[in-house]
């Protein structure tokens, strides 16, 4: 009885599909690198995304003395960005920024310690960045919150987080119809 080339056949397979995602990305063009942070302190954490050509870019920033978390954008595709910006401006460390952005409505979520124990922030922008609303304390607790993903579709934006409060690990969710 003759073996079927099933084998063999679902290898090629599997090969040819392993290699198609190689040969798309040998054809990428990239540009310069940017150092978008550049001081003279440490930086960590970078987390980005972009609609369109709008573009985000956050991290945790060191060079205070504390961490902040800081920004910058760029209107067109990241050819030019603007200036830094201090999101979360205190004396505490603010760690593990997310960020998320639909059209122009940019929101970026962190864990910060300054309240004393950790807890969950977040600041919104509806311009691209340009400027910012309010600092927001999202969990507002005594447990230890953190991990903060984001999400906005239009003017919806949802908040998760795990939190230590109700005596065990717990996820907690906050959604607003705009940003806060």
């Amino acid at each position: 009885m003759e073996k079927p080339l099933a084998i063999p056949m679902i290898l090629v397979l599997l090969l040819t599909i392993a290699i198609i995602p190689i040969q798309q990305a040998d054809a990428l063009t990239l540009g310069a690198k940017k150092n978008l942070s550049n001081n003279g302190g440490q930086s960590a954490g970078p987390e980005i995304d972009m609609d369109g050509t709008n573009l985000c870019v956050t991290w945790s920033d060191y060079t205070p003395g504390n961490a902040d978390v800081l920004l910058r954008c760029s209107a067109d595709g990241g050819a030019t960005f603007g200036v830094k910006k201090n999101l979360s401006n205190n004396g505490g460390s603010s760690l593990g920024p997310q960020i998320d952005m639909d059209g122009t409505i940019v929101c970026v979520t962190w864990r910060d310690l300054t309240p004393g124990n950790p807890d969950v922030f977040v600041r919104c922008s509806a311009d691209g960045g340009a400027t910012f609303g309010a600092v927001k304390n999202l969990s507002n607790n005594a447990g230890n919150s953190g991990s903060a993903p984001i999400a906005i579709v239009g003017t919806n934006l949802c908040v998760t987080w795990h939190d230590t409060t109700p005596g065990n690990t717990e996820i907690f969710l906050r959604c607003a119809t705009s940003p806060p």
